[in-house]
């Protein structure tokens, strides 16, 4: 199942705390593909350890 990095962000988008977000999907020659993001927050988040540590994912 191929899931597109608009969708990605549109779920990522659904947390109150992220502002903006931007995935870009890589293709990996085994097949498949491997994605990364860049996530913006919004300023009263911005200093939550956790929260930063939640986004920090390998999809």
């Amino acid at each position: 199942m191929l899931i597109s990095p608009t969708e990605i962000e549109s779920i990522i988008l659904d947390h109150p705390a992220i502002r903006e977000v931007c995935v870009i999907g890589i293709s990996d020659p085994k097949g498949g593909g491997k994605g990364a993001h860049a996530i913006n927050l919004h300023r009263f988040h911005r200093n939550q350890k956790w929260l930063k540590n939640l986004f920090v994912v390998t999809f």
